[in-house]
């Protein structure tokens, strides 16, 4: 990642967004190797040297916060809490590694078509994880289909979630019905009804065997209560 343009409203988060965006800047200097069975990152070999990023970074930051706020202000103690959520992440190459492979963009990217293996119309497993529920996880089968797309005529690598498996994927319902009651129901006032995660997943290779174009949408919901839709798109540049 060489440029990156964030923007919230209320403005009073812009501050969180910006460290947000500085820890990913840091992470995407990531060097990996990948697995030659799955495509999947299986080393960070540049570990240490992001590690010292961000070591240099959080000194940096507080460095300025105490000198414009004074030491032990309210928002040094906020930013402190929250960069010692981020210090477990950088506790080792495995850690940080998982974390890193978690993320949409390397989720996605990183997989079979890598290592120029023939692929095949087939079933596998997944586990997802929340974006409403505190990353609960959601594990479920993928279905995968391959195809001409009738536009580019480039093969196309389809994975979504059909409908039997959308009825007999594991999570853990309980706990999604009390965190709904405790932080959603006081604002939206209707009970739960009906738990619902879809995945859809397009892929279409260029001539090398390298993604052309990556489209991922996500929609997750409590029925007739509260929906998210994640859209996301990797297109390579000419």
């Amino acid at each position: 990642m060489t440029e990156s343009f964030v923007k919230i409203r209320p403005e009073n988060m812009m501050a969180a967004l910006e460290l947000l965006d500085k820890i990913d800047s840091i992470k995407c200097r990531a060097e990996v190797t990948v697995d030659t069975m799955t495509g999947k990152i299986n080393r960070v070999v540049n570990f240490e040297e992001i590690k010292k990023r961000w070591e240099e970074y959080r000194a940096e930051m507080f460095y300025t916060i105490n000198s414009t706020m004074g030491q032990d202000s309210d928002e040094g103690k906020q930013v402190e809490k929250f960069t010692d959520l981020i210090d477990k992440q950088f506790t080792d190459e495995p850690t940080f590694r998982a974390e890193l492979s978690g993320k949409l963009f390397y989720d996605v990217f990183f997989d079979k078509y890598l290592l120029g293996r023939k692929l095949e119309d087939e079933k596998f497993e997944q586990t997802f994880y929340s974006f409403l529920f505190d990353q609960t996880p959601i594990k479920t089968s993928l279905t995968q289909e391959l195809s001409t797309d009738e536009e580019t005529g480039l093969k196309k690598i389809s994975r979504y979630i059909s409908a039997d498996d959308q009825r007999t994927k594991l999570v853990n319902e309980y706990g999604i019905m009390k965190t709904y009651k405790e932080r959603y129901q006081p604002i939206i006032k209707y009970s739960f009804t009906q738990y619902n995660y879809e995945f859809y997943h397009d892929i279409l290779l260029a001539d090398d065997g390298l993604p052309q174009e990556i489209k991922v949408n996500i929609i997750e919901e409590v029925k007739n209560n509260i929906e998210i839709l994640v859209t996301y798109r990797i297109h390579r540049l000419k």
